[in-house]
């Protein structure tokens, strides 16, 4: 992995998405030679489910909880923010 996952386009034409999940749905791809793919899903009741799944929810979980950056300001209330914002020195004190 070049770690590059982040910067990968999405090349699926969404306006040409039709089906559901338990029917299966159909989803066409376009490149950037304009070279057209069509995939197809199987139904629902022929998915299976993976037998560690327990296991990697648990792991994605806390994985996307580590994205989150808890901010004092967001907590703050409007007044607060304003006075921490118009004084260095508050902003010092609000994170001793």
């Amino acid at each position: 992995g070049g770690g590059k996952a982040g910067l990968t386009p999405s090349f699926e034409l969404l306006k040409d998405r039709t089906g559901t999940r338990e029917l299966g749905v159909t989803r066409v791809f376009e490149g950037w030679d304009g070279v057209r793919a069509t995939y197809k899903s199987p139904p629902l009741a022929q998915s299976m489910r993976p037998v560690d799944e327990a296991r990697y929810l648990h792991e994605w979980r806390e994985l996307s909880r580590a994205k989150e950056v808890p901010t004092m300001r967001s907590e703050l209330s409007p007044a607060a923010q304003d006075h921490v914002r118009s004084s260095p020195a508050a902003d010092v004190a609000a994170f001793e």
